[in-house]
């Protein structure tokens, strides 16, 4: 069992894949998350999101080292470069911190994304030809009645309080659409995945953004962030979806 802390997609490879293909799809979901939020760096540069980050690249490393040790990555040639990916993430998430080493942090998590996006792009077009055009639509359709309910809850939320809540599933929301934007979603509709890139990380990062006593500034600036990437997945999804 994949650790908690690392949030996984959506299940979307077909119904009962093989032993290779289900290792294959675990290694892709680990390193999915590890490109998601090391993308976001400049968001979560600050507590609590960077200890977050780090605790999660240093799972990932555990995790990426315990698969390298399989057969399976023997077979597939993943060892040495699943192992160089892990020490990436270790370095990052041990990195001792002081006073100007922003830019060495900024560095080691670059690296770390970099060995994480380059398995990844081996790894994805395995998977992705397990997972149906069918099962992304179908999955897309129920992402986008969740969203409709999400702009609901910050129309109230903008009114009558509820705002962490509202930022803390914004956030899932759009890590369920980052996620899936790494399945082969071009094969619905051109430049798909970009579109929905930008909208899940807005959605993503709405956690991140702080709350002020400024006369109800931040809360209109958050509602309003969150609403135009729900208006951007809607716009996305509309040679995709009736």
């Amino acid at each position: 069992m994949r650790p908690r802390s690392l949030v996984t997609a959506t299940e979307s490879v077909e119904e009962s894949p093989d032993e290779r293909t289900q290792f294959l799809a675990d290694l892709m979901r680990d390193l999915a998350s590890v490109v998601i939020f090391g993308e976001e760096l400049e968001h979560r540069i600050v507590n609590p999101w960077l200890d977050s980050m780090r605790a999660q690249f240093g799972n990932a490393a555990s995790t990426l080292r315990e698969a390298a040790a399989e057969q399976l990555a023997v077979d597939e040639k993943l060892e040495v470069p699943l192992l160089d990916a892990a020490e990436a993430l270790d370095h990052f998430a041990k990195l001792r911190l002081h006073l100007g080493s922003g830019e060495d942090l900024s560095g080691s998590a670059r690296t770390a994304v970099n060995k994480a996006k380059d398995l990844l792009e081996r790894i994805g077009p395995e998977i992705t030809a397990h997972v149906s055009p069918k099962r992304l639509t179908d999955q897309l359709a129920v992402i986008r009645r969740q969203l409709a309910m999400l702009a609901a809850q910050a129309d109230k939320a903008a009114q009558n309080g509820g705002m962490e809540e509202l930022q803390a599933k914004a956030s899932e929301m759009g890590l369920k659409v980052l996620n899936i934007a790494q399945y082969g979603v071009n094969r619905l509709a051109p430049n798909l995945r970009s579109a929905l890139l930008a909208a899940g990380r807005q959605l993503h990062v709405s956690e991140t953004e702080r709350l002020y006593l400024d006369g109800g500034a931040s809360v209109a600036r958050i509602v309003g962030n969150v609403k135009t990437a729900i208006d951007q997945f809607n716009l996305a999804m509309q040679p995709v979806l009736p």
